[in-house]
């Protein structure tokens, strides 16, 4: 396979290469093809070459042949759970999104449905929420249900989902507020 793809601090390993000559008694040559591997780096995102050399038993040497090995990330970020959430209306909730990646340090945070007011910061993965005091039904609580993603400098992705009950605590009257 060229070019041949491996995961970044993989193991490499070699698919190897045949060859055969018109000559040598032993048309088949294979066992002395010598592979020169030296330049590919598991551990760091990038393309490498390897090379394939071979001589018959009269001394005459093939075209070099290469390989190209593509060393590249395609493992998502690790998304810790973060567990249902409460908050009361007209109070702050808080908490941080944690995530890990097996190459990047960067990551980026994001949400295609936070509650209205809600911000979860892209850098550091803060969410934080005040809900007013016309969140919730006086009867039953409000549920929003929260998607979260976490990309790598690769484009992978990882996502969890956060549960956030808002509990109604005014009777859908402003804090301070007398009902008349």
């Amino acid at each position: 396979a060229d070019p041949q793809t491996i995961e970044v601090g993989s193991a490499y390993s070699e698919l190897g290469a045949t060859a055969t000559d018109n000559f040598d008694t032993n048309a088949n040559i294979t066992t002395a093809i010598s592979i020169n591997t030296s330049a590919v780096n598991t551990s760091a995102l990038g393309s490498y070459s390897v090379t394939y050399d071979v001589t018959d038993s009269s001394s005459n040497a093939a075209a070099q042949e290469t390989r190209t090995v593509e060393v590249k990330d395609t493992t998502p970020p690790v998304v810790v759970p973060v567990g249902i959430q409460s908050v009361d209306e007209e109070t702050t909730l808080q908490f941080s999104i944690v995530a890990s990646d097996n190459v990047s340090t960067v990551l980026t945070y994001s949400s295609p449905n936070l509650p209205t007011g809600a911000t979860l910061d892209s850098a550091t993965g803060h969410f934080a929420y005040t809900p007013g005091y016309d969140v919730s039904d006086t009867i039953l609580n409000t549920v929003y249900s929260v998607d979260c993603s976490v990309s790598d400098g690769a484009g992978n992705s990882g996502s969890i989902n956060v549960q956030i009950t808002v509990n109604d605590v005014s009777g859908g009257t402003p804090a301070g507020e007398d009902v008349v």
